[in-house]
């Protein structure tokens, strides 16, 4: 008898094996190309808009995404010119171009 049959005859849910776990769902998140960074970049415009002068920490907790990948986001907007960053690092403001 089968290690797996003797769990389906225990009536048991048999372990996950290493085999068995797949990463489709991972990549197909983001094999779609406008699914993760288009999405955030929109999240925080949306936000930029009703607050310019919000922090990256701020932005982080309201989109549930790390500081690191908000300030990457914020780059990526800022070196394709959709904003800027106004007066000095922690009291500028954010400028929707």
């Amino acid at each position: 008898m089968r290690l797996s049959e003797r769990f389906d005859t225990a009536g048991v849910t048999a372990p996950v094996t290493g085999s068995q776990i797949s990463t489709f769902p991972l990549l197909r998140k983001f094999s779609d190309p406008g699914n993760y960074p288009r999405k955030a970049q929109e999240e925080i415009l949306k936000i930029l808009k009703l607050n310019p002068l919000v922090a990256r920490k701020e932005l982080a907790e309201q989109l549930g995404r790390t500081e690191d990948s908000i300030r990457y986001q914020l780059r990526q907007l800022a070196n394709n010119r959709v904003i800027k960053h106004e007066g000095p690092t922690k009291a500028g403001k954010w400028v929707i171009l």
